[in-house]
């Protein structure tokens, strides 16, 4: 059993190694029937292919749900580009690292008008604002409402 760097407690290897010996697993020591291993590969292959309910749909683009208006691609290099990252040391210097609506300590710079909406006010820095976590949450679910 993989632990991915975690450690297991001495107890908890001692009753892992106590269930492997008293052979807790309710399938030990059985076998699948022929007609049980019939039925388990029919159902798998049955499902592959143009059997499969979503084969050939695509679901890229605007048929995607998670579509955007195809903002995702431009925002991401626009937020590792150098005037991006300029604009945005300016909002935390200007607003001190603190959100506008509770003075909480902050890292989150967020655009007054929309990001998508207004893009010729992407680096205005009158466009911007450091909100804490939860205000910028709040913030965002008044937008998407």
């Amino acid at each position: 059993m993989p632990n991915f760097g975690f450690k297991h407690s001495k107890k908890t290897i001692r009753k892992m190694l106590k269930d492997r010996k008293e052979k807790k697993n309710a399938f030990y020591g059985k076998k699948h029937s022929k007609e049980a291993k019939r039925k388990m590969r029919k159902n798998h292959t049955d499902v592959s292919g143009k059997n499969n309910p979503m084969y050939g749909v695509q679901l890229f683009g605007k048929k995607n749900g998670n579509w955007k208006g195809g903002i995702t691609y431009t925002q991401r290099f626009f937020k590792k580009s150098y005037v991006y990252k300029k604009w945005r040391e300016a909002i935390l210097k200007r607003d001190n690292h603190s959100c506008q609506k509770c003075g909480k300590k902050s890292n989150i710079v967020h655009h007054i008008l929309s990001f998508k909406d207004y893009p010729k006010l992407r680096l205005d820095i009158f466009n911007g604002q450091v909100l804490c976590e939860e205000h910028h949450k709040e913030k965002h679910r008044k937008e998407n409402t």
